[in-house]
């Protein structure tokens, strides 16, 4: 079996989403200090909206308290979203671990400075991974790369062209939700999708978010390395 270190190695990044999400005790303070945050991160993050579509329909006049602020980067790549409980930063491309942790320390933690939030009562990261099937056997290639959490008797005795599998569970520490997916798209192309969500509840001081994160991190490459065999290694090798 694959060491976690060496996904480090792989020639492809499948990632299509990264993110990071801070719960924290319910603060209405953080209303008034969005101008600040604003200015502080303007320029790398100059699009702004104010998201209130949970809300369509329920509350003709919806309570500042339930706005939800959406920072935007210049590229569209990293969003930044906030609400009066709750802090969530989004990548749509992977850097690498070390440069998305030290954005999660230059927006996210600058944030609590700002807003003197001194405890968590959620952190989680999910990692979104989207590999293309390359084979004319779709099934052939499915068993020989991955570990599925369907079943693999059937998947051979009733051939998928599509499936989605959700399994959850927890350790002493953290709660993790895997889903498998194969996806087909209108051209006939099938992805093949291992999306990993991992959390704690156990609430904390803010100074312990970063060893949390790096935790968690692990966490999520174990449970990849558990949904891939060799074969996917040395083919994404080259």
């Amino acid at each position: 079996m694959e060491s976690v270190s060496s996904l480090s190695n792989l020639k492809s990044n499948y990632l299509v989403s990264v993110a990071c999400d801070i719960r924290f005790p319910t603060l209405l303070i953080t209303r008034n200090k969005i101008p600040e945050y604003q200015a502080k991160i303007r320029n790398e993050f100059p699009n702004l909206e104010i998201d209130l579509s949970g809300l369509a329909g329920i509350l003709p006049n919806p309570p500042a308290e339930l706005n939800e602020w959406i920072f935007t980067s210049k590229d569209n790549n990293k969003k930044i979203k906030v609400n009066v409980n709750r802090l969530v930063y989004i990548l749509s491309k992977y850097p690498g671990y070390n440069a998305f942790k030290a954005d999660i320390n230059k927006y996210l933690l600058e944030f609590f400075k700002l807003c003197k939030i001194d405890r968590y009562t959620r952190v989680g990261i999910r990692y979104t991974n989207d590999i293309p099937l390359e084979k004319n056997d779709l099934i052939e290639e499915l068993l020989e790369l991955f570990n599925p959490v369907i079943s693999v008797d059937v998947i051979e005795n009733h051939p998928p062209y599509q499936f989605q599998s959700e399994y959850r569970w927890s350790s002493d520490k953290y709660k993790i939700t895997l889903w498998n997916l194969l996806i087909k798209d209108n051209l006939g192309q099938y992805t093949y999708r291992i999306d990993i969500d991992a959390y704690t509840e156990i609430e904390g001081e803010i100074s312990k978010v970063n060893s949390i994160i790096d935790n968690l991190h692990k966490e999520l490459l174990s449970v990849f390395k558990e949904n891939i065999k060799k074969k996917f290694i040395e083919r994404t090798k080259g």
